[in-house]
């Protein structure tokens, strides 16, 4: 075993460099080398501190160890990494971010000096005081000695605690906003504080205030909430728009206060019979109203739900994960929260008389179509006469064509059908309403296809029809 220090290095000549005056001249150098090193080493060759730090009171000190390297460089580099690793420790830094910017900082300097030719060169305050390595049959041994002044890492240990409690106050600040926002009503300027409450605690590893922005931003979920208020005191009247508007409010609790929030989105929506789907945004009390329901003609209660859909409305926020996980059940829970309508039972529409006529150069098409439309009125309680059957309250009359469109698509034919509709007040003669419309039909054969486009045009040509005989007829 060889021993080295940073005042020597030992290169090996080979055996041609025997008995010449440069090999006995490198031979006294490196003797003289190993003499230095001696002195301040215990038997072995290896420096007293690799055992036994030194103290003093103005510094501290830290041994990096690196044994069996294979390259000089990686011990170094791992013996350093040792060394001030347990310095930073002593610095207390509880910021992950600050905690490594310091380790590397000082690794840096550290690794620039061990190159140096002086054995004592300051730079920002790291210091190392000695290294020392032997080469072994394989591979190398590393030691060095870093010493930091005892001032320096007090004041550190000071600027760590001022920052950490600069950073827990601007948390505090962000969640006494976010509480502020919910008492004026604003959830999603409070969902955002509380949210971003959550990421900054996170990152100065504070669980006490984590916990507490988690805790508001649930109650913040669990206080959101919307309630019928109005409107289901009346009958609804089959086709025709409500006469008094369906009223939710949506508010949300604050310190046993029910606060009003403004500027929600608020689905109304029904199923089965009834035509209801809209949005309407609450106003500055907390009202939303929606009028622009048609009933259907069958009989019975009609219910209508005013829901809240938090995807609309909750502004995204970017959350740990375990966060996340922890709020997404309080989101999906604020999804199925509603206010309830149960309107009274729906009048059926049977006394209004209603002729159908189409015509158009393919005379099965246009029957069919007739056919579709003549059904769908008196499934909604129309009465529906022959052409020439007596006097009719509504006379519907239009004209449909076809035309073939682009061919074969993988095995697929597809029809266009357009048509042509007009309503007529039967005792004024008055048009009500008249409009084209044009449905694509597809299917394996042309035939079928144009069958499908005919029965679609039906469809929506008598959806429209009962639209405007609602709007603009009895």
């Amino acid at each position: 075993m060889i021993g080295y220090t940073k005042y020597s290095r030992l290169a090996l000549r080979s055996d041609k460099m025997a008995g010449s005056v440069f090999y006995r001249a490198f031979l006294i150098f490196s003797a003289a080398a190993l003499v230095l090193a001696a002195a301040s080493a215990i038997a072995g060759g290896i420096p007293k501190w690799v055992t036994k730090a030194p103290e003093d009171k103005e510094y501290l000190y830290f041994v990096g160890i690196k044994t069996d390297a294979l390259a000089l460089e990686d011990g170094k580099r791992l013996a350093i990494n040792q060394a001030v690793t347990e310095l930073v420790e002593h610095f207390e830094i509880r910021l992950k971010s600050r905690y490594y910017e310091k380790k590397t900082e000082i690794e840096t300097t550290l690794l620039d000096e061990i190159e140096s030719k002086s054995t004592d060169v300051r730079v920002r305050g790291a210091l190392l005081k000695d290294w020392y390595f032997e080469k072994p049959e394989r591979g190398f041994d590393v030691y060095v000695l870093v010493r930091y002044p005892r001032a320096e890492l007090e004041m550190e240990r000071q600027r760590a605690q001022n920052d950490l409690a600069r950073k827990a106050s601007s948390v505090r600040g962000i969640l006494d906003g976010g509480v502020n926002d919910v008492a004026k009503g604003d959830v999603r300027a409070a969902y955002l504080a509380f949210t971003e409450a959550l990421g900054e605690a996170e990152g100065i590893e504070d669980e006490g205030l984590r916990s507490e922005a988690l805790e508001k931003l649930r109650a913040l979920l669990q206080g959101i909430e919307i309630e019928a208020v109005s409107g289901e005191e009346q009958r609804a009247e089959a086709f025709k728009r409500l006469k008094e508007p369906l009223v939710a409010r949506v508010f949300v609790r604050a310190g046993g206060a029910r606060v009003p929030v403004k500027g929600l989105p608020v689905l109304f929506s029904t199923s089965g019979h009834g035509d209801c789907e809209g949005v309407v945004l609450t106003d500055e009390k907390g009202f939303a109203s929606y009028q622009e329901l048609k009933a259907g003609a069958l009989a019975g209660a009609l219910i209508v739900t005013a829901t809240l859909e938090p995807g609309a409305f909750l502004p995204y926020a970017v959350m740990p994960k375990r966060d996340r996980d922890a709020v997404e059940p309080y989101i999906e829970a604020l999804g199925l929260k509603r206010a309830v309508f149960t309107l009274g039972h729906v009048a059926v529409r049977n006394n209004i008389r209603v002729i159908v006529s189409m015509a158009g150069p393919d005379s099965g098409a246009a029957s069919a179509v007739e056919g579709e439309i003549s059904a769908g009125l008196s499934d909604a309680g129309y009465d529906v006469v022959a052409m020439g059957g007596g006097k009719a309250d509504i006379i519907v009359t239009g004209e449909v064509r076809s035309r073939k469109g682009s061919g074969n698509m993988e095995w697929t034919f597809s029809t266009h059908a357009n048509g042509f509709i007009r309503t007529v007040d039967g005792s004024t003669g008055r048009v009500i309403a008249q409009k084209n419309y044009t449905a694509v039909g597809f299917g394996e054969t042309e035939a079928l296809a144009e069958a499908n486009a005919f029965r679609k045009l039906g469809e929506e040509l008598t959806g429209r029809l009962m639209e405007r005989m609602a709007e603009g007829g009895d």
